[in-house]
């Protein structure tokens, strides 16, 4: 085993927080098998935040794909002047391994998609599109590199001081154990993977009335206009956390929950990563590539001729004149999902 060396370990520019959730086992397994080296992750301003109080770093560095030339080149020299033993690009991009490439670091390892390997020292196959899990894909990087022991179960730290804020929130809300605590997350980074606002404010509704629930409804700054519209349709009272918590508070509270309900996102992947029961509600994305897994998630999606949709990757307009597949999933789709997950915490 090689010990005290520098590594620094690449995701992608345009990474999210869905992306950095599924590589944890890869970071997990980099540092149980290298338990000596100094480790570096370069993140986008992004992806920073869900990776405050990590295990795994020595160090986080943000690389800002929006910078002029002049501050790029100084953060390329920056990389340069550490010295870097080993640099790791978890991206297939060609902005990201050529930053790995000017590392300077002796060996480079990362993904040979399109010819690209030629800027790597060590590279693994990438086709796409992916019929792999990216879990499978990390893995495949690993074993390149030579780790053993590689667990593809995603865990999440959560730290003491944001689990004692949401105890804190709670008592502020008037929420204690005898309520079930469900958190809906209505938004997404992409619009054509977002269940109508309107359904969701219906099956908040419903979970009120049928479990007297608490219902949290969570997202980013750019959510507000969608989560007001959601609250608005409703005749119950949620409780809105728009704006009130940053990402690391919105992962101790859905660690705190009972039950997680939202699109294809990487909050989505946070709940996952956090053992929270898990509904998710897919339409254009790729199940087979980033969909979760586990015994405590169900997928609610349907099943058309034109998914995965090539909108996943272009942004091209729906072949279907919007976007279909997520206006199919019906009310009572999801509810049998809430059901079956209820009535097997009630057992």
């Amino acid at each position: 085993m090689t010990m005290g060396k520098k590594f620094l370990v690449i995701t992608s520019q345009v990474a999210g927080i869905g992306d950095i959730i599924l590589s944890l086992p890869f970071f997990r397994a980099l540092r149980d098998n290298f338990p000596s080296a100094y480790l570096t992750l370069m993140v986008n301003p992004n992806t920073v935040g869900i990776m405050k109080g990590n295990p795994y770093f020595n160090e986080i560095i943000v690389y800002n794909k929006k910078d002029n030339l002049k501050r790029k080149w100084r953060f390329i020299q920056s990389l340069r002047a550490k010295k870097f033993d080993k640099v790791v690009c978890l991206s297939e991009c060609f902005s990201s391994l050529l930053i790995a490439y000017l590392s300077g670091a002796r060996e480079k390892v990362g993904f040979n998609w399109k010819g690209r390997g030629t800027f790597l020292s060590v590279s693994v196959p990438y086709e796409k599109p992916e019929k792999k899990h990216l879990g499978e894909i990390f893995a495949e990087l690993a074993q390149a590199l030579g780790m053993e022991n590689y667990r593809k179960d995603l865990d999440l730290w959560v730290l003491e001081e944001e689990k004692e804020g949401v105890r804190g929130f709670f008592a502020e809300e008037e929420v204690n154990d005898s309520f079930l605590k469900v958190v809906i997350h209505p938004g997404a980074g992409w619009v054509p993977r977002r269940w109508p606002e309107e359904r969701f404010a219906a099956l908040a509704d419903k979970l009120m009335e049928v479990y007297r629930a608490k219902v949290f409804i969570i997202g980013g700054d750019n959510d507000s206009r969608l989560v007001d519209k959601m609250i608005n349709s409703m005749t119950g009272k949620a409780i809105n956390c728009v704006g009130r918590l940053s990402v690391r508070e919105s992962v101790a509270l859905i660690e705190a929950c009972d039950l997680f309900i939202g699109n294809d996102s990487g909050l989505m992947h946070v709940a996952v990563a956090l053992h929270t029961p898990v509904i998710a509600l897919f339409g254009p994305g790729n199940v087979a590539r980033v969909g979760p897994r586990g015994d405590r998630c169900i997928v609610v999606r349907k099943d058309l001729s034109c998914s995965p949709c090539v909108q996943y990757v272009h942004s091209l307009k729906c072949v279907r004149g919007e976007p279909a597949c997520m206006k199919m999933i019906t009310l009572d789709d999801v509810w049998q999902a809430v059901e079956r997950i209820i009535s097997n915490k009630m057992e």
